[in-house]
């Protein structure tokens, strides 16, 4: 792959979702072959035809928030809001609490929970729930986005560029409580 193709595809992706892309410039700079690999495990990584949107969204932050990576989970953040997840519910399924949740999304949020932690006992049940309300297709989509939700952070991590996640949870929880209030928030 040409590098300057590479820059511009790296600098439109930064552009599009506020994604700081230091750490895949090096890659491609130091080792094109490795970064050109990388692009072909991307559309598998993000692939989604049967799951729904938000539900696998959730799941997929909260994964990648158990991986402390304050871009990876930015990233996503900025992703749940593109498919118009509004901040109160990313925040709240970031917390940890449910009630403030619409239930099909506390699927996604157990389901990756259960998955980080390696909780056999309440995996069982919860693949179960997804392969009955969207079919077993869903839950292979929502099984690959809580593997990359590790994959992304640890490459990061590996190159030297990771940053811990409590910035954007103190952000995000200030912009909870101003869209509780009735103010406007635009972006992390």
């Amino acid at each position: 792959m040409n590098k300057t193709i590479a820059k511009f595809m790296l600098s439109d992706f930064a552009k599009n979702y506020d994604y700081d892309v230091e750490y895949l410039e090096h890659m491609a700079e130091v080792s094109p072959g490795a970064f050109y690999r990388y692009l072909l495990c991307t559309p598998f990584a993000t692939y989604r035809k049967k799951a729904p949107g938000q539900v696998y969204l959730v799941a997929k932050m909260v994964a990648t928030k158990h991986f402390d990576c304050g871009p990876c989970l930015r990233l996503v953040i900025n992703m749940a809001r593109e498919a118009k997840l509004e901040d109160g519910i990313i925040h709240a399924a970031l917390a940890g609490n449910e009630s403030d949740v619409p239930e099909d999304m506390v699927i996604g949020m157990r389901y990756a929970n259960a998955v980080v932690d390696q909780n056999a006992a309440e995996l069982i049940d919860l693949e179960a729930q997804i392969v009955q309300r969207w079919g077993e297709a869903a839950l292979t989509e929502m099984a690959i986005a809580v593997a990359f939700a590790a994959f992304f952070p640890i490459l990061r991590r590996g190159l030297g560029h990771a940053h811990s996640c409590e910035p954007v949870m103190k952000e995000l929880a200030s912009l909870a409580a101003s869209d509780k209030q009735g103010l406007s928030a635009d972006a992390l």
